[in-house]
């Protein structure tokens, strides 16, 4: 043992107990982008496609409880939401990777080794244009029944979830193309 002699501060302290706080648990969140956006982003698209596939025919009855459209409108968002989260953490582990904040893990290899701007540029536009494909089949059926009322909403919504999906990929590939760019002092 050895006697410590306690003395008590002579000024005022600098620190702040929250902002401090705040600030060293954004820089942790900020620092693991796997954790914070991928993980919760793969799990809400699946999760949010789930819906959307399996009452893509119709209604259905799970353990005595009925699922039809509203869960196919939650789907879609949750999973629009869950592909939006997945490309801020591509895009977080990108950024801190190409500063040397962080070593590429085995998942951003993967991608360094097999993404480019074109296959993502051509997956997003294939998504899009399925999604738009579609559009075009209510289109079609909306005008061969006069344009009147016409109740398309599960095709609509997967059209819709689509397109949207499809358009996040075009411009995500975008971003990550810049982010990947090497600058001349590189």
């Amino acid at each position: 043992e050895v006697p410590i002699t306690y003395y008590p501060r002579a000024g005022e302290s600098k620190l702040n107990t929250w902002r401090d706080g705040w600030r060293h648990l954004r820089y942790l969140m900020l620092r693991s982008p796997t954790h914070l956006f991928l993980m919760p982003g793969f799990a809400l698209v699946l999760l949010g496609w789930l819906p959307l596939i399996v009452l893509a025919a119709g209604p259905t009855v799970v353990w005595g409880l009925f699922f039809d459209f509203h869960y196919m409108i939650a789907g879609s968002a949750v999973a629009l939401l869950g592909l939006q989260l997945l490309s801020l953490g591509i895009h977080g582990k990108t950024y801190l990777i190409a500063n040397n904040l962080e070593k590429p893990d085995r998942i951003m290899k993967w991608l360094q080794k097999n993404f480019t701007l074109e296959r993502g540029l051509f997956s997003g536009a294939l998504l899009l244009l399925i999604g738009l494909g579609f559009g075009m089949r209510i289109f079609i059926t909306w005008a061969q029944h006069g344009f009147e009322n016409l109740f398309e909403l599960r095709a609509g919504l997967v059209a819709l979830t689509l397109a949207v999906s499809g358009t996040q990929v075009v411009f995500s590939a975008l971003f990550l193309s810049i982010l990947q760019v090497k600058t001349r002092n590189d």
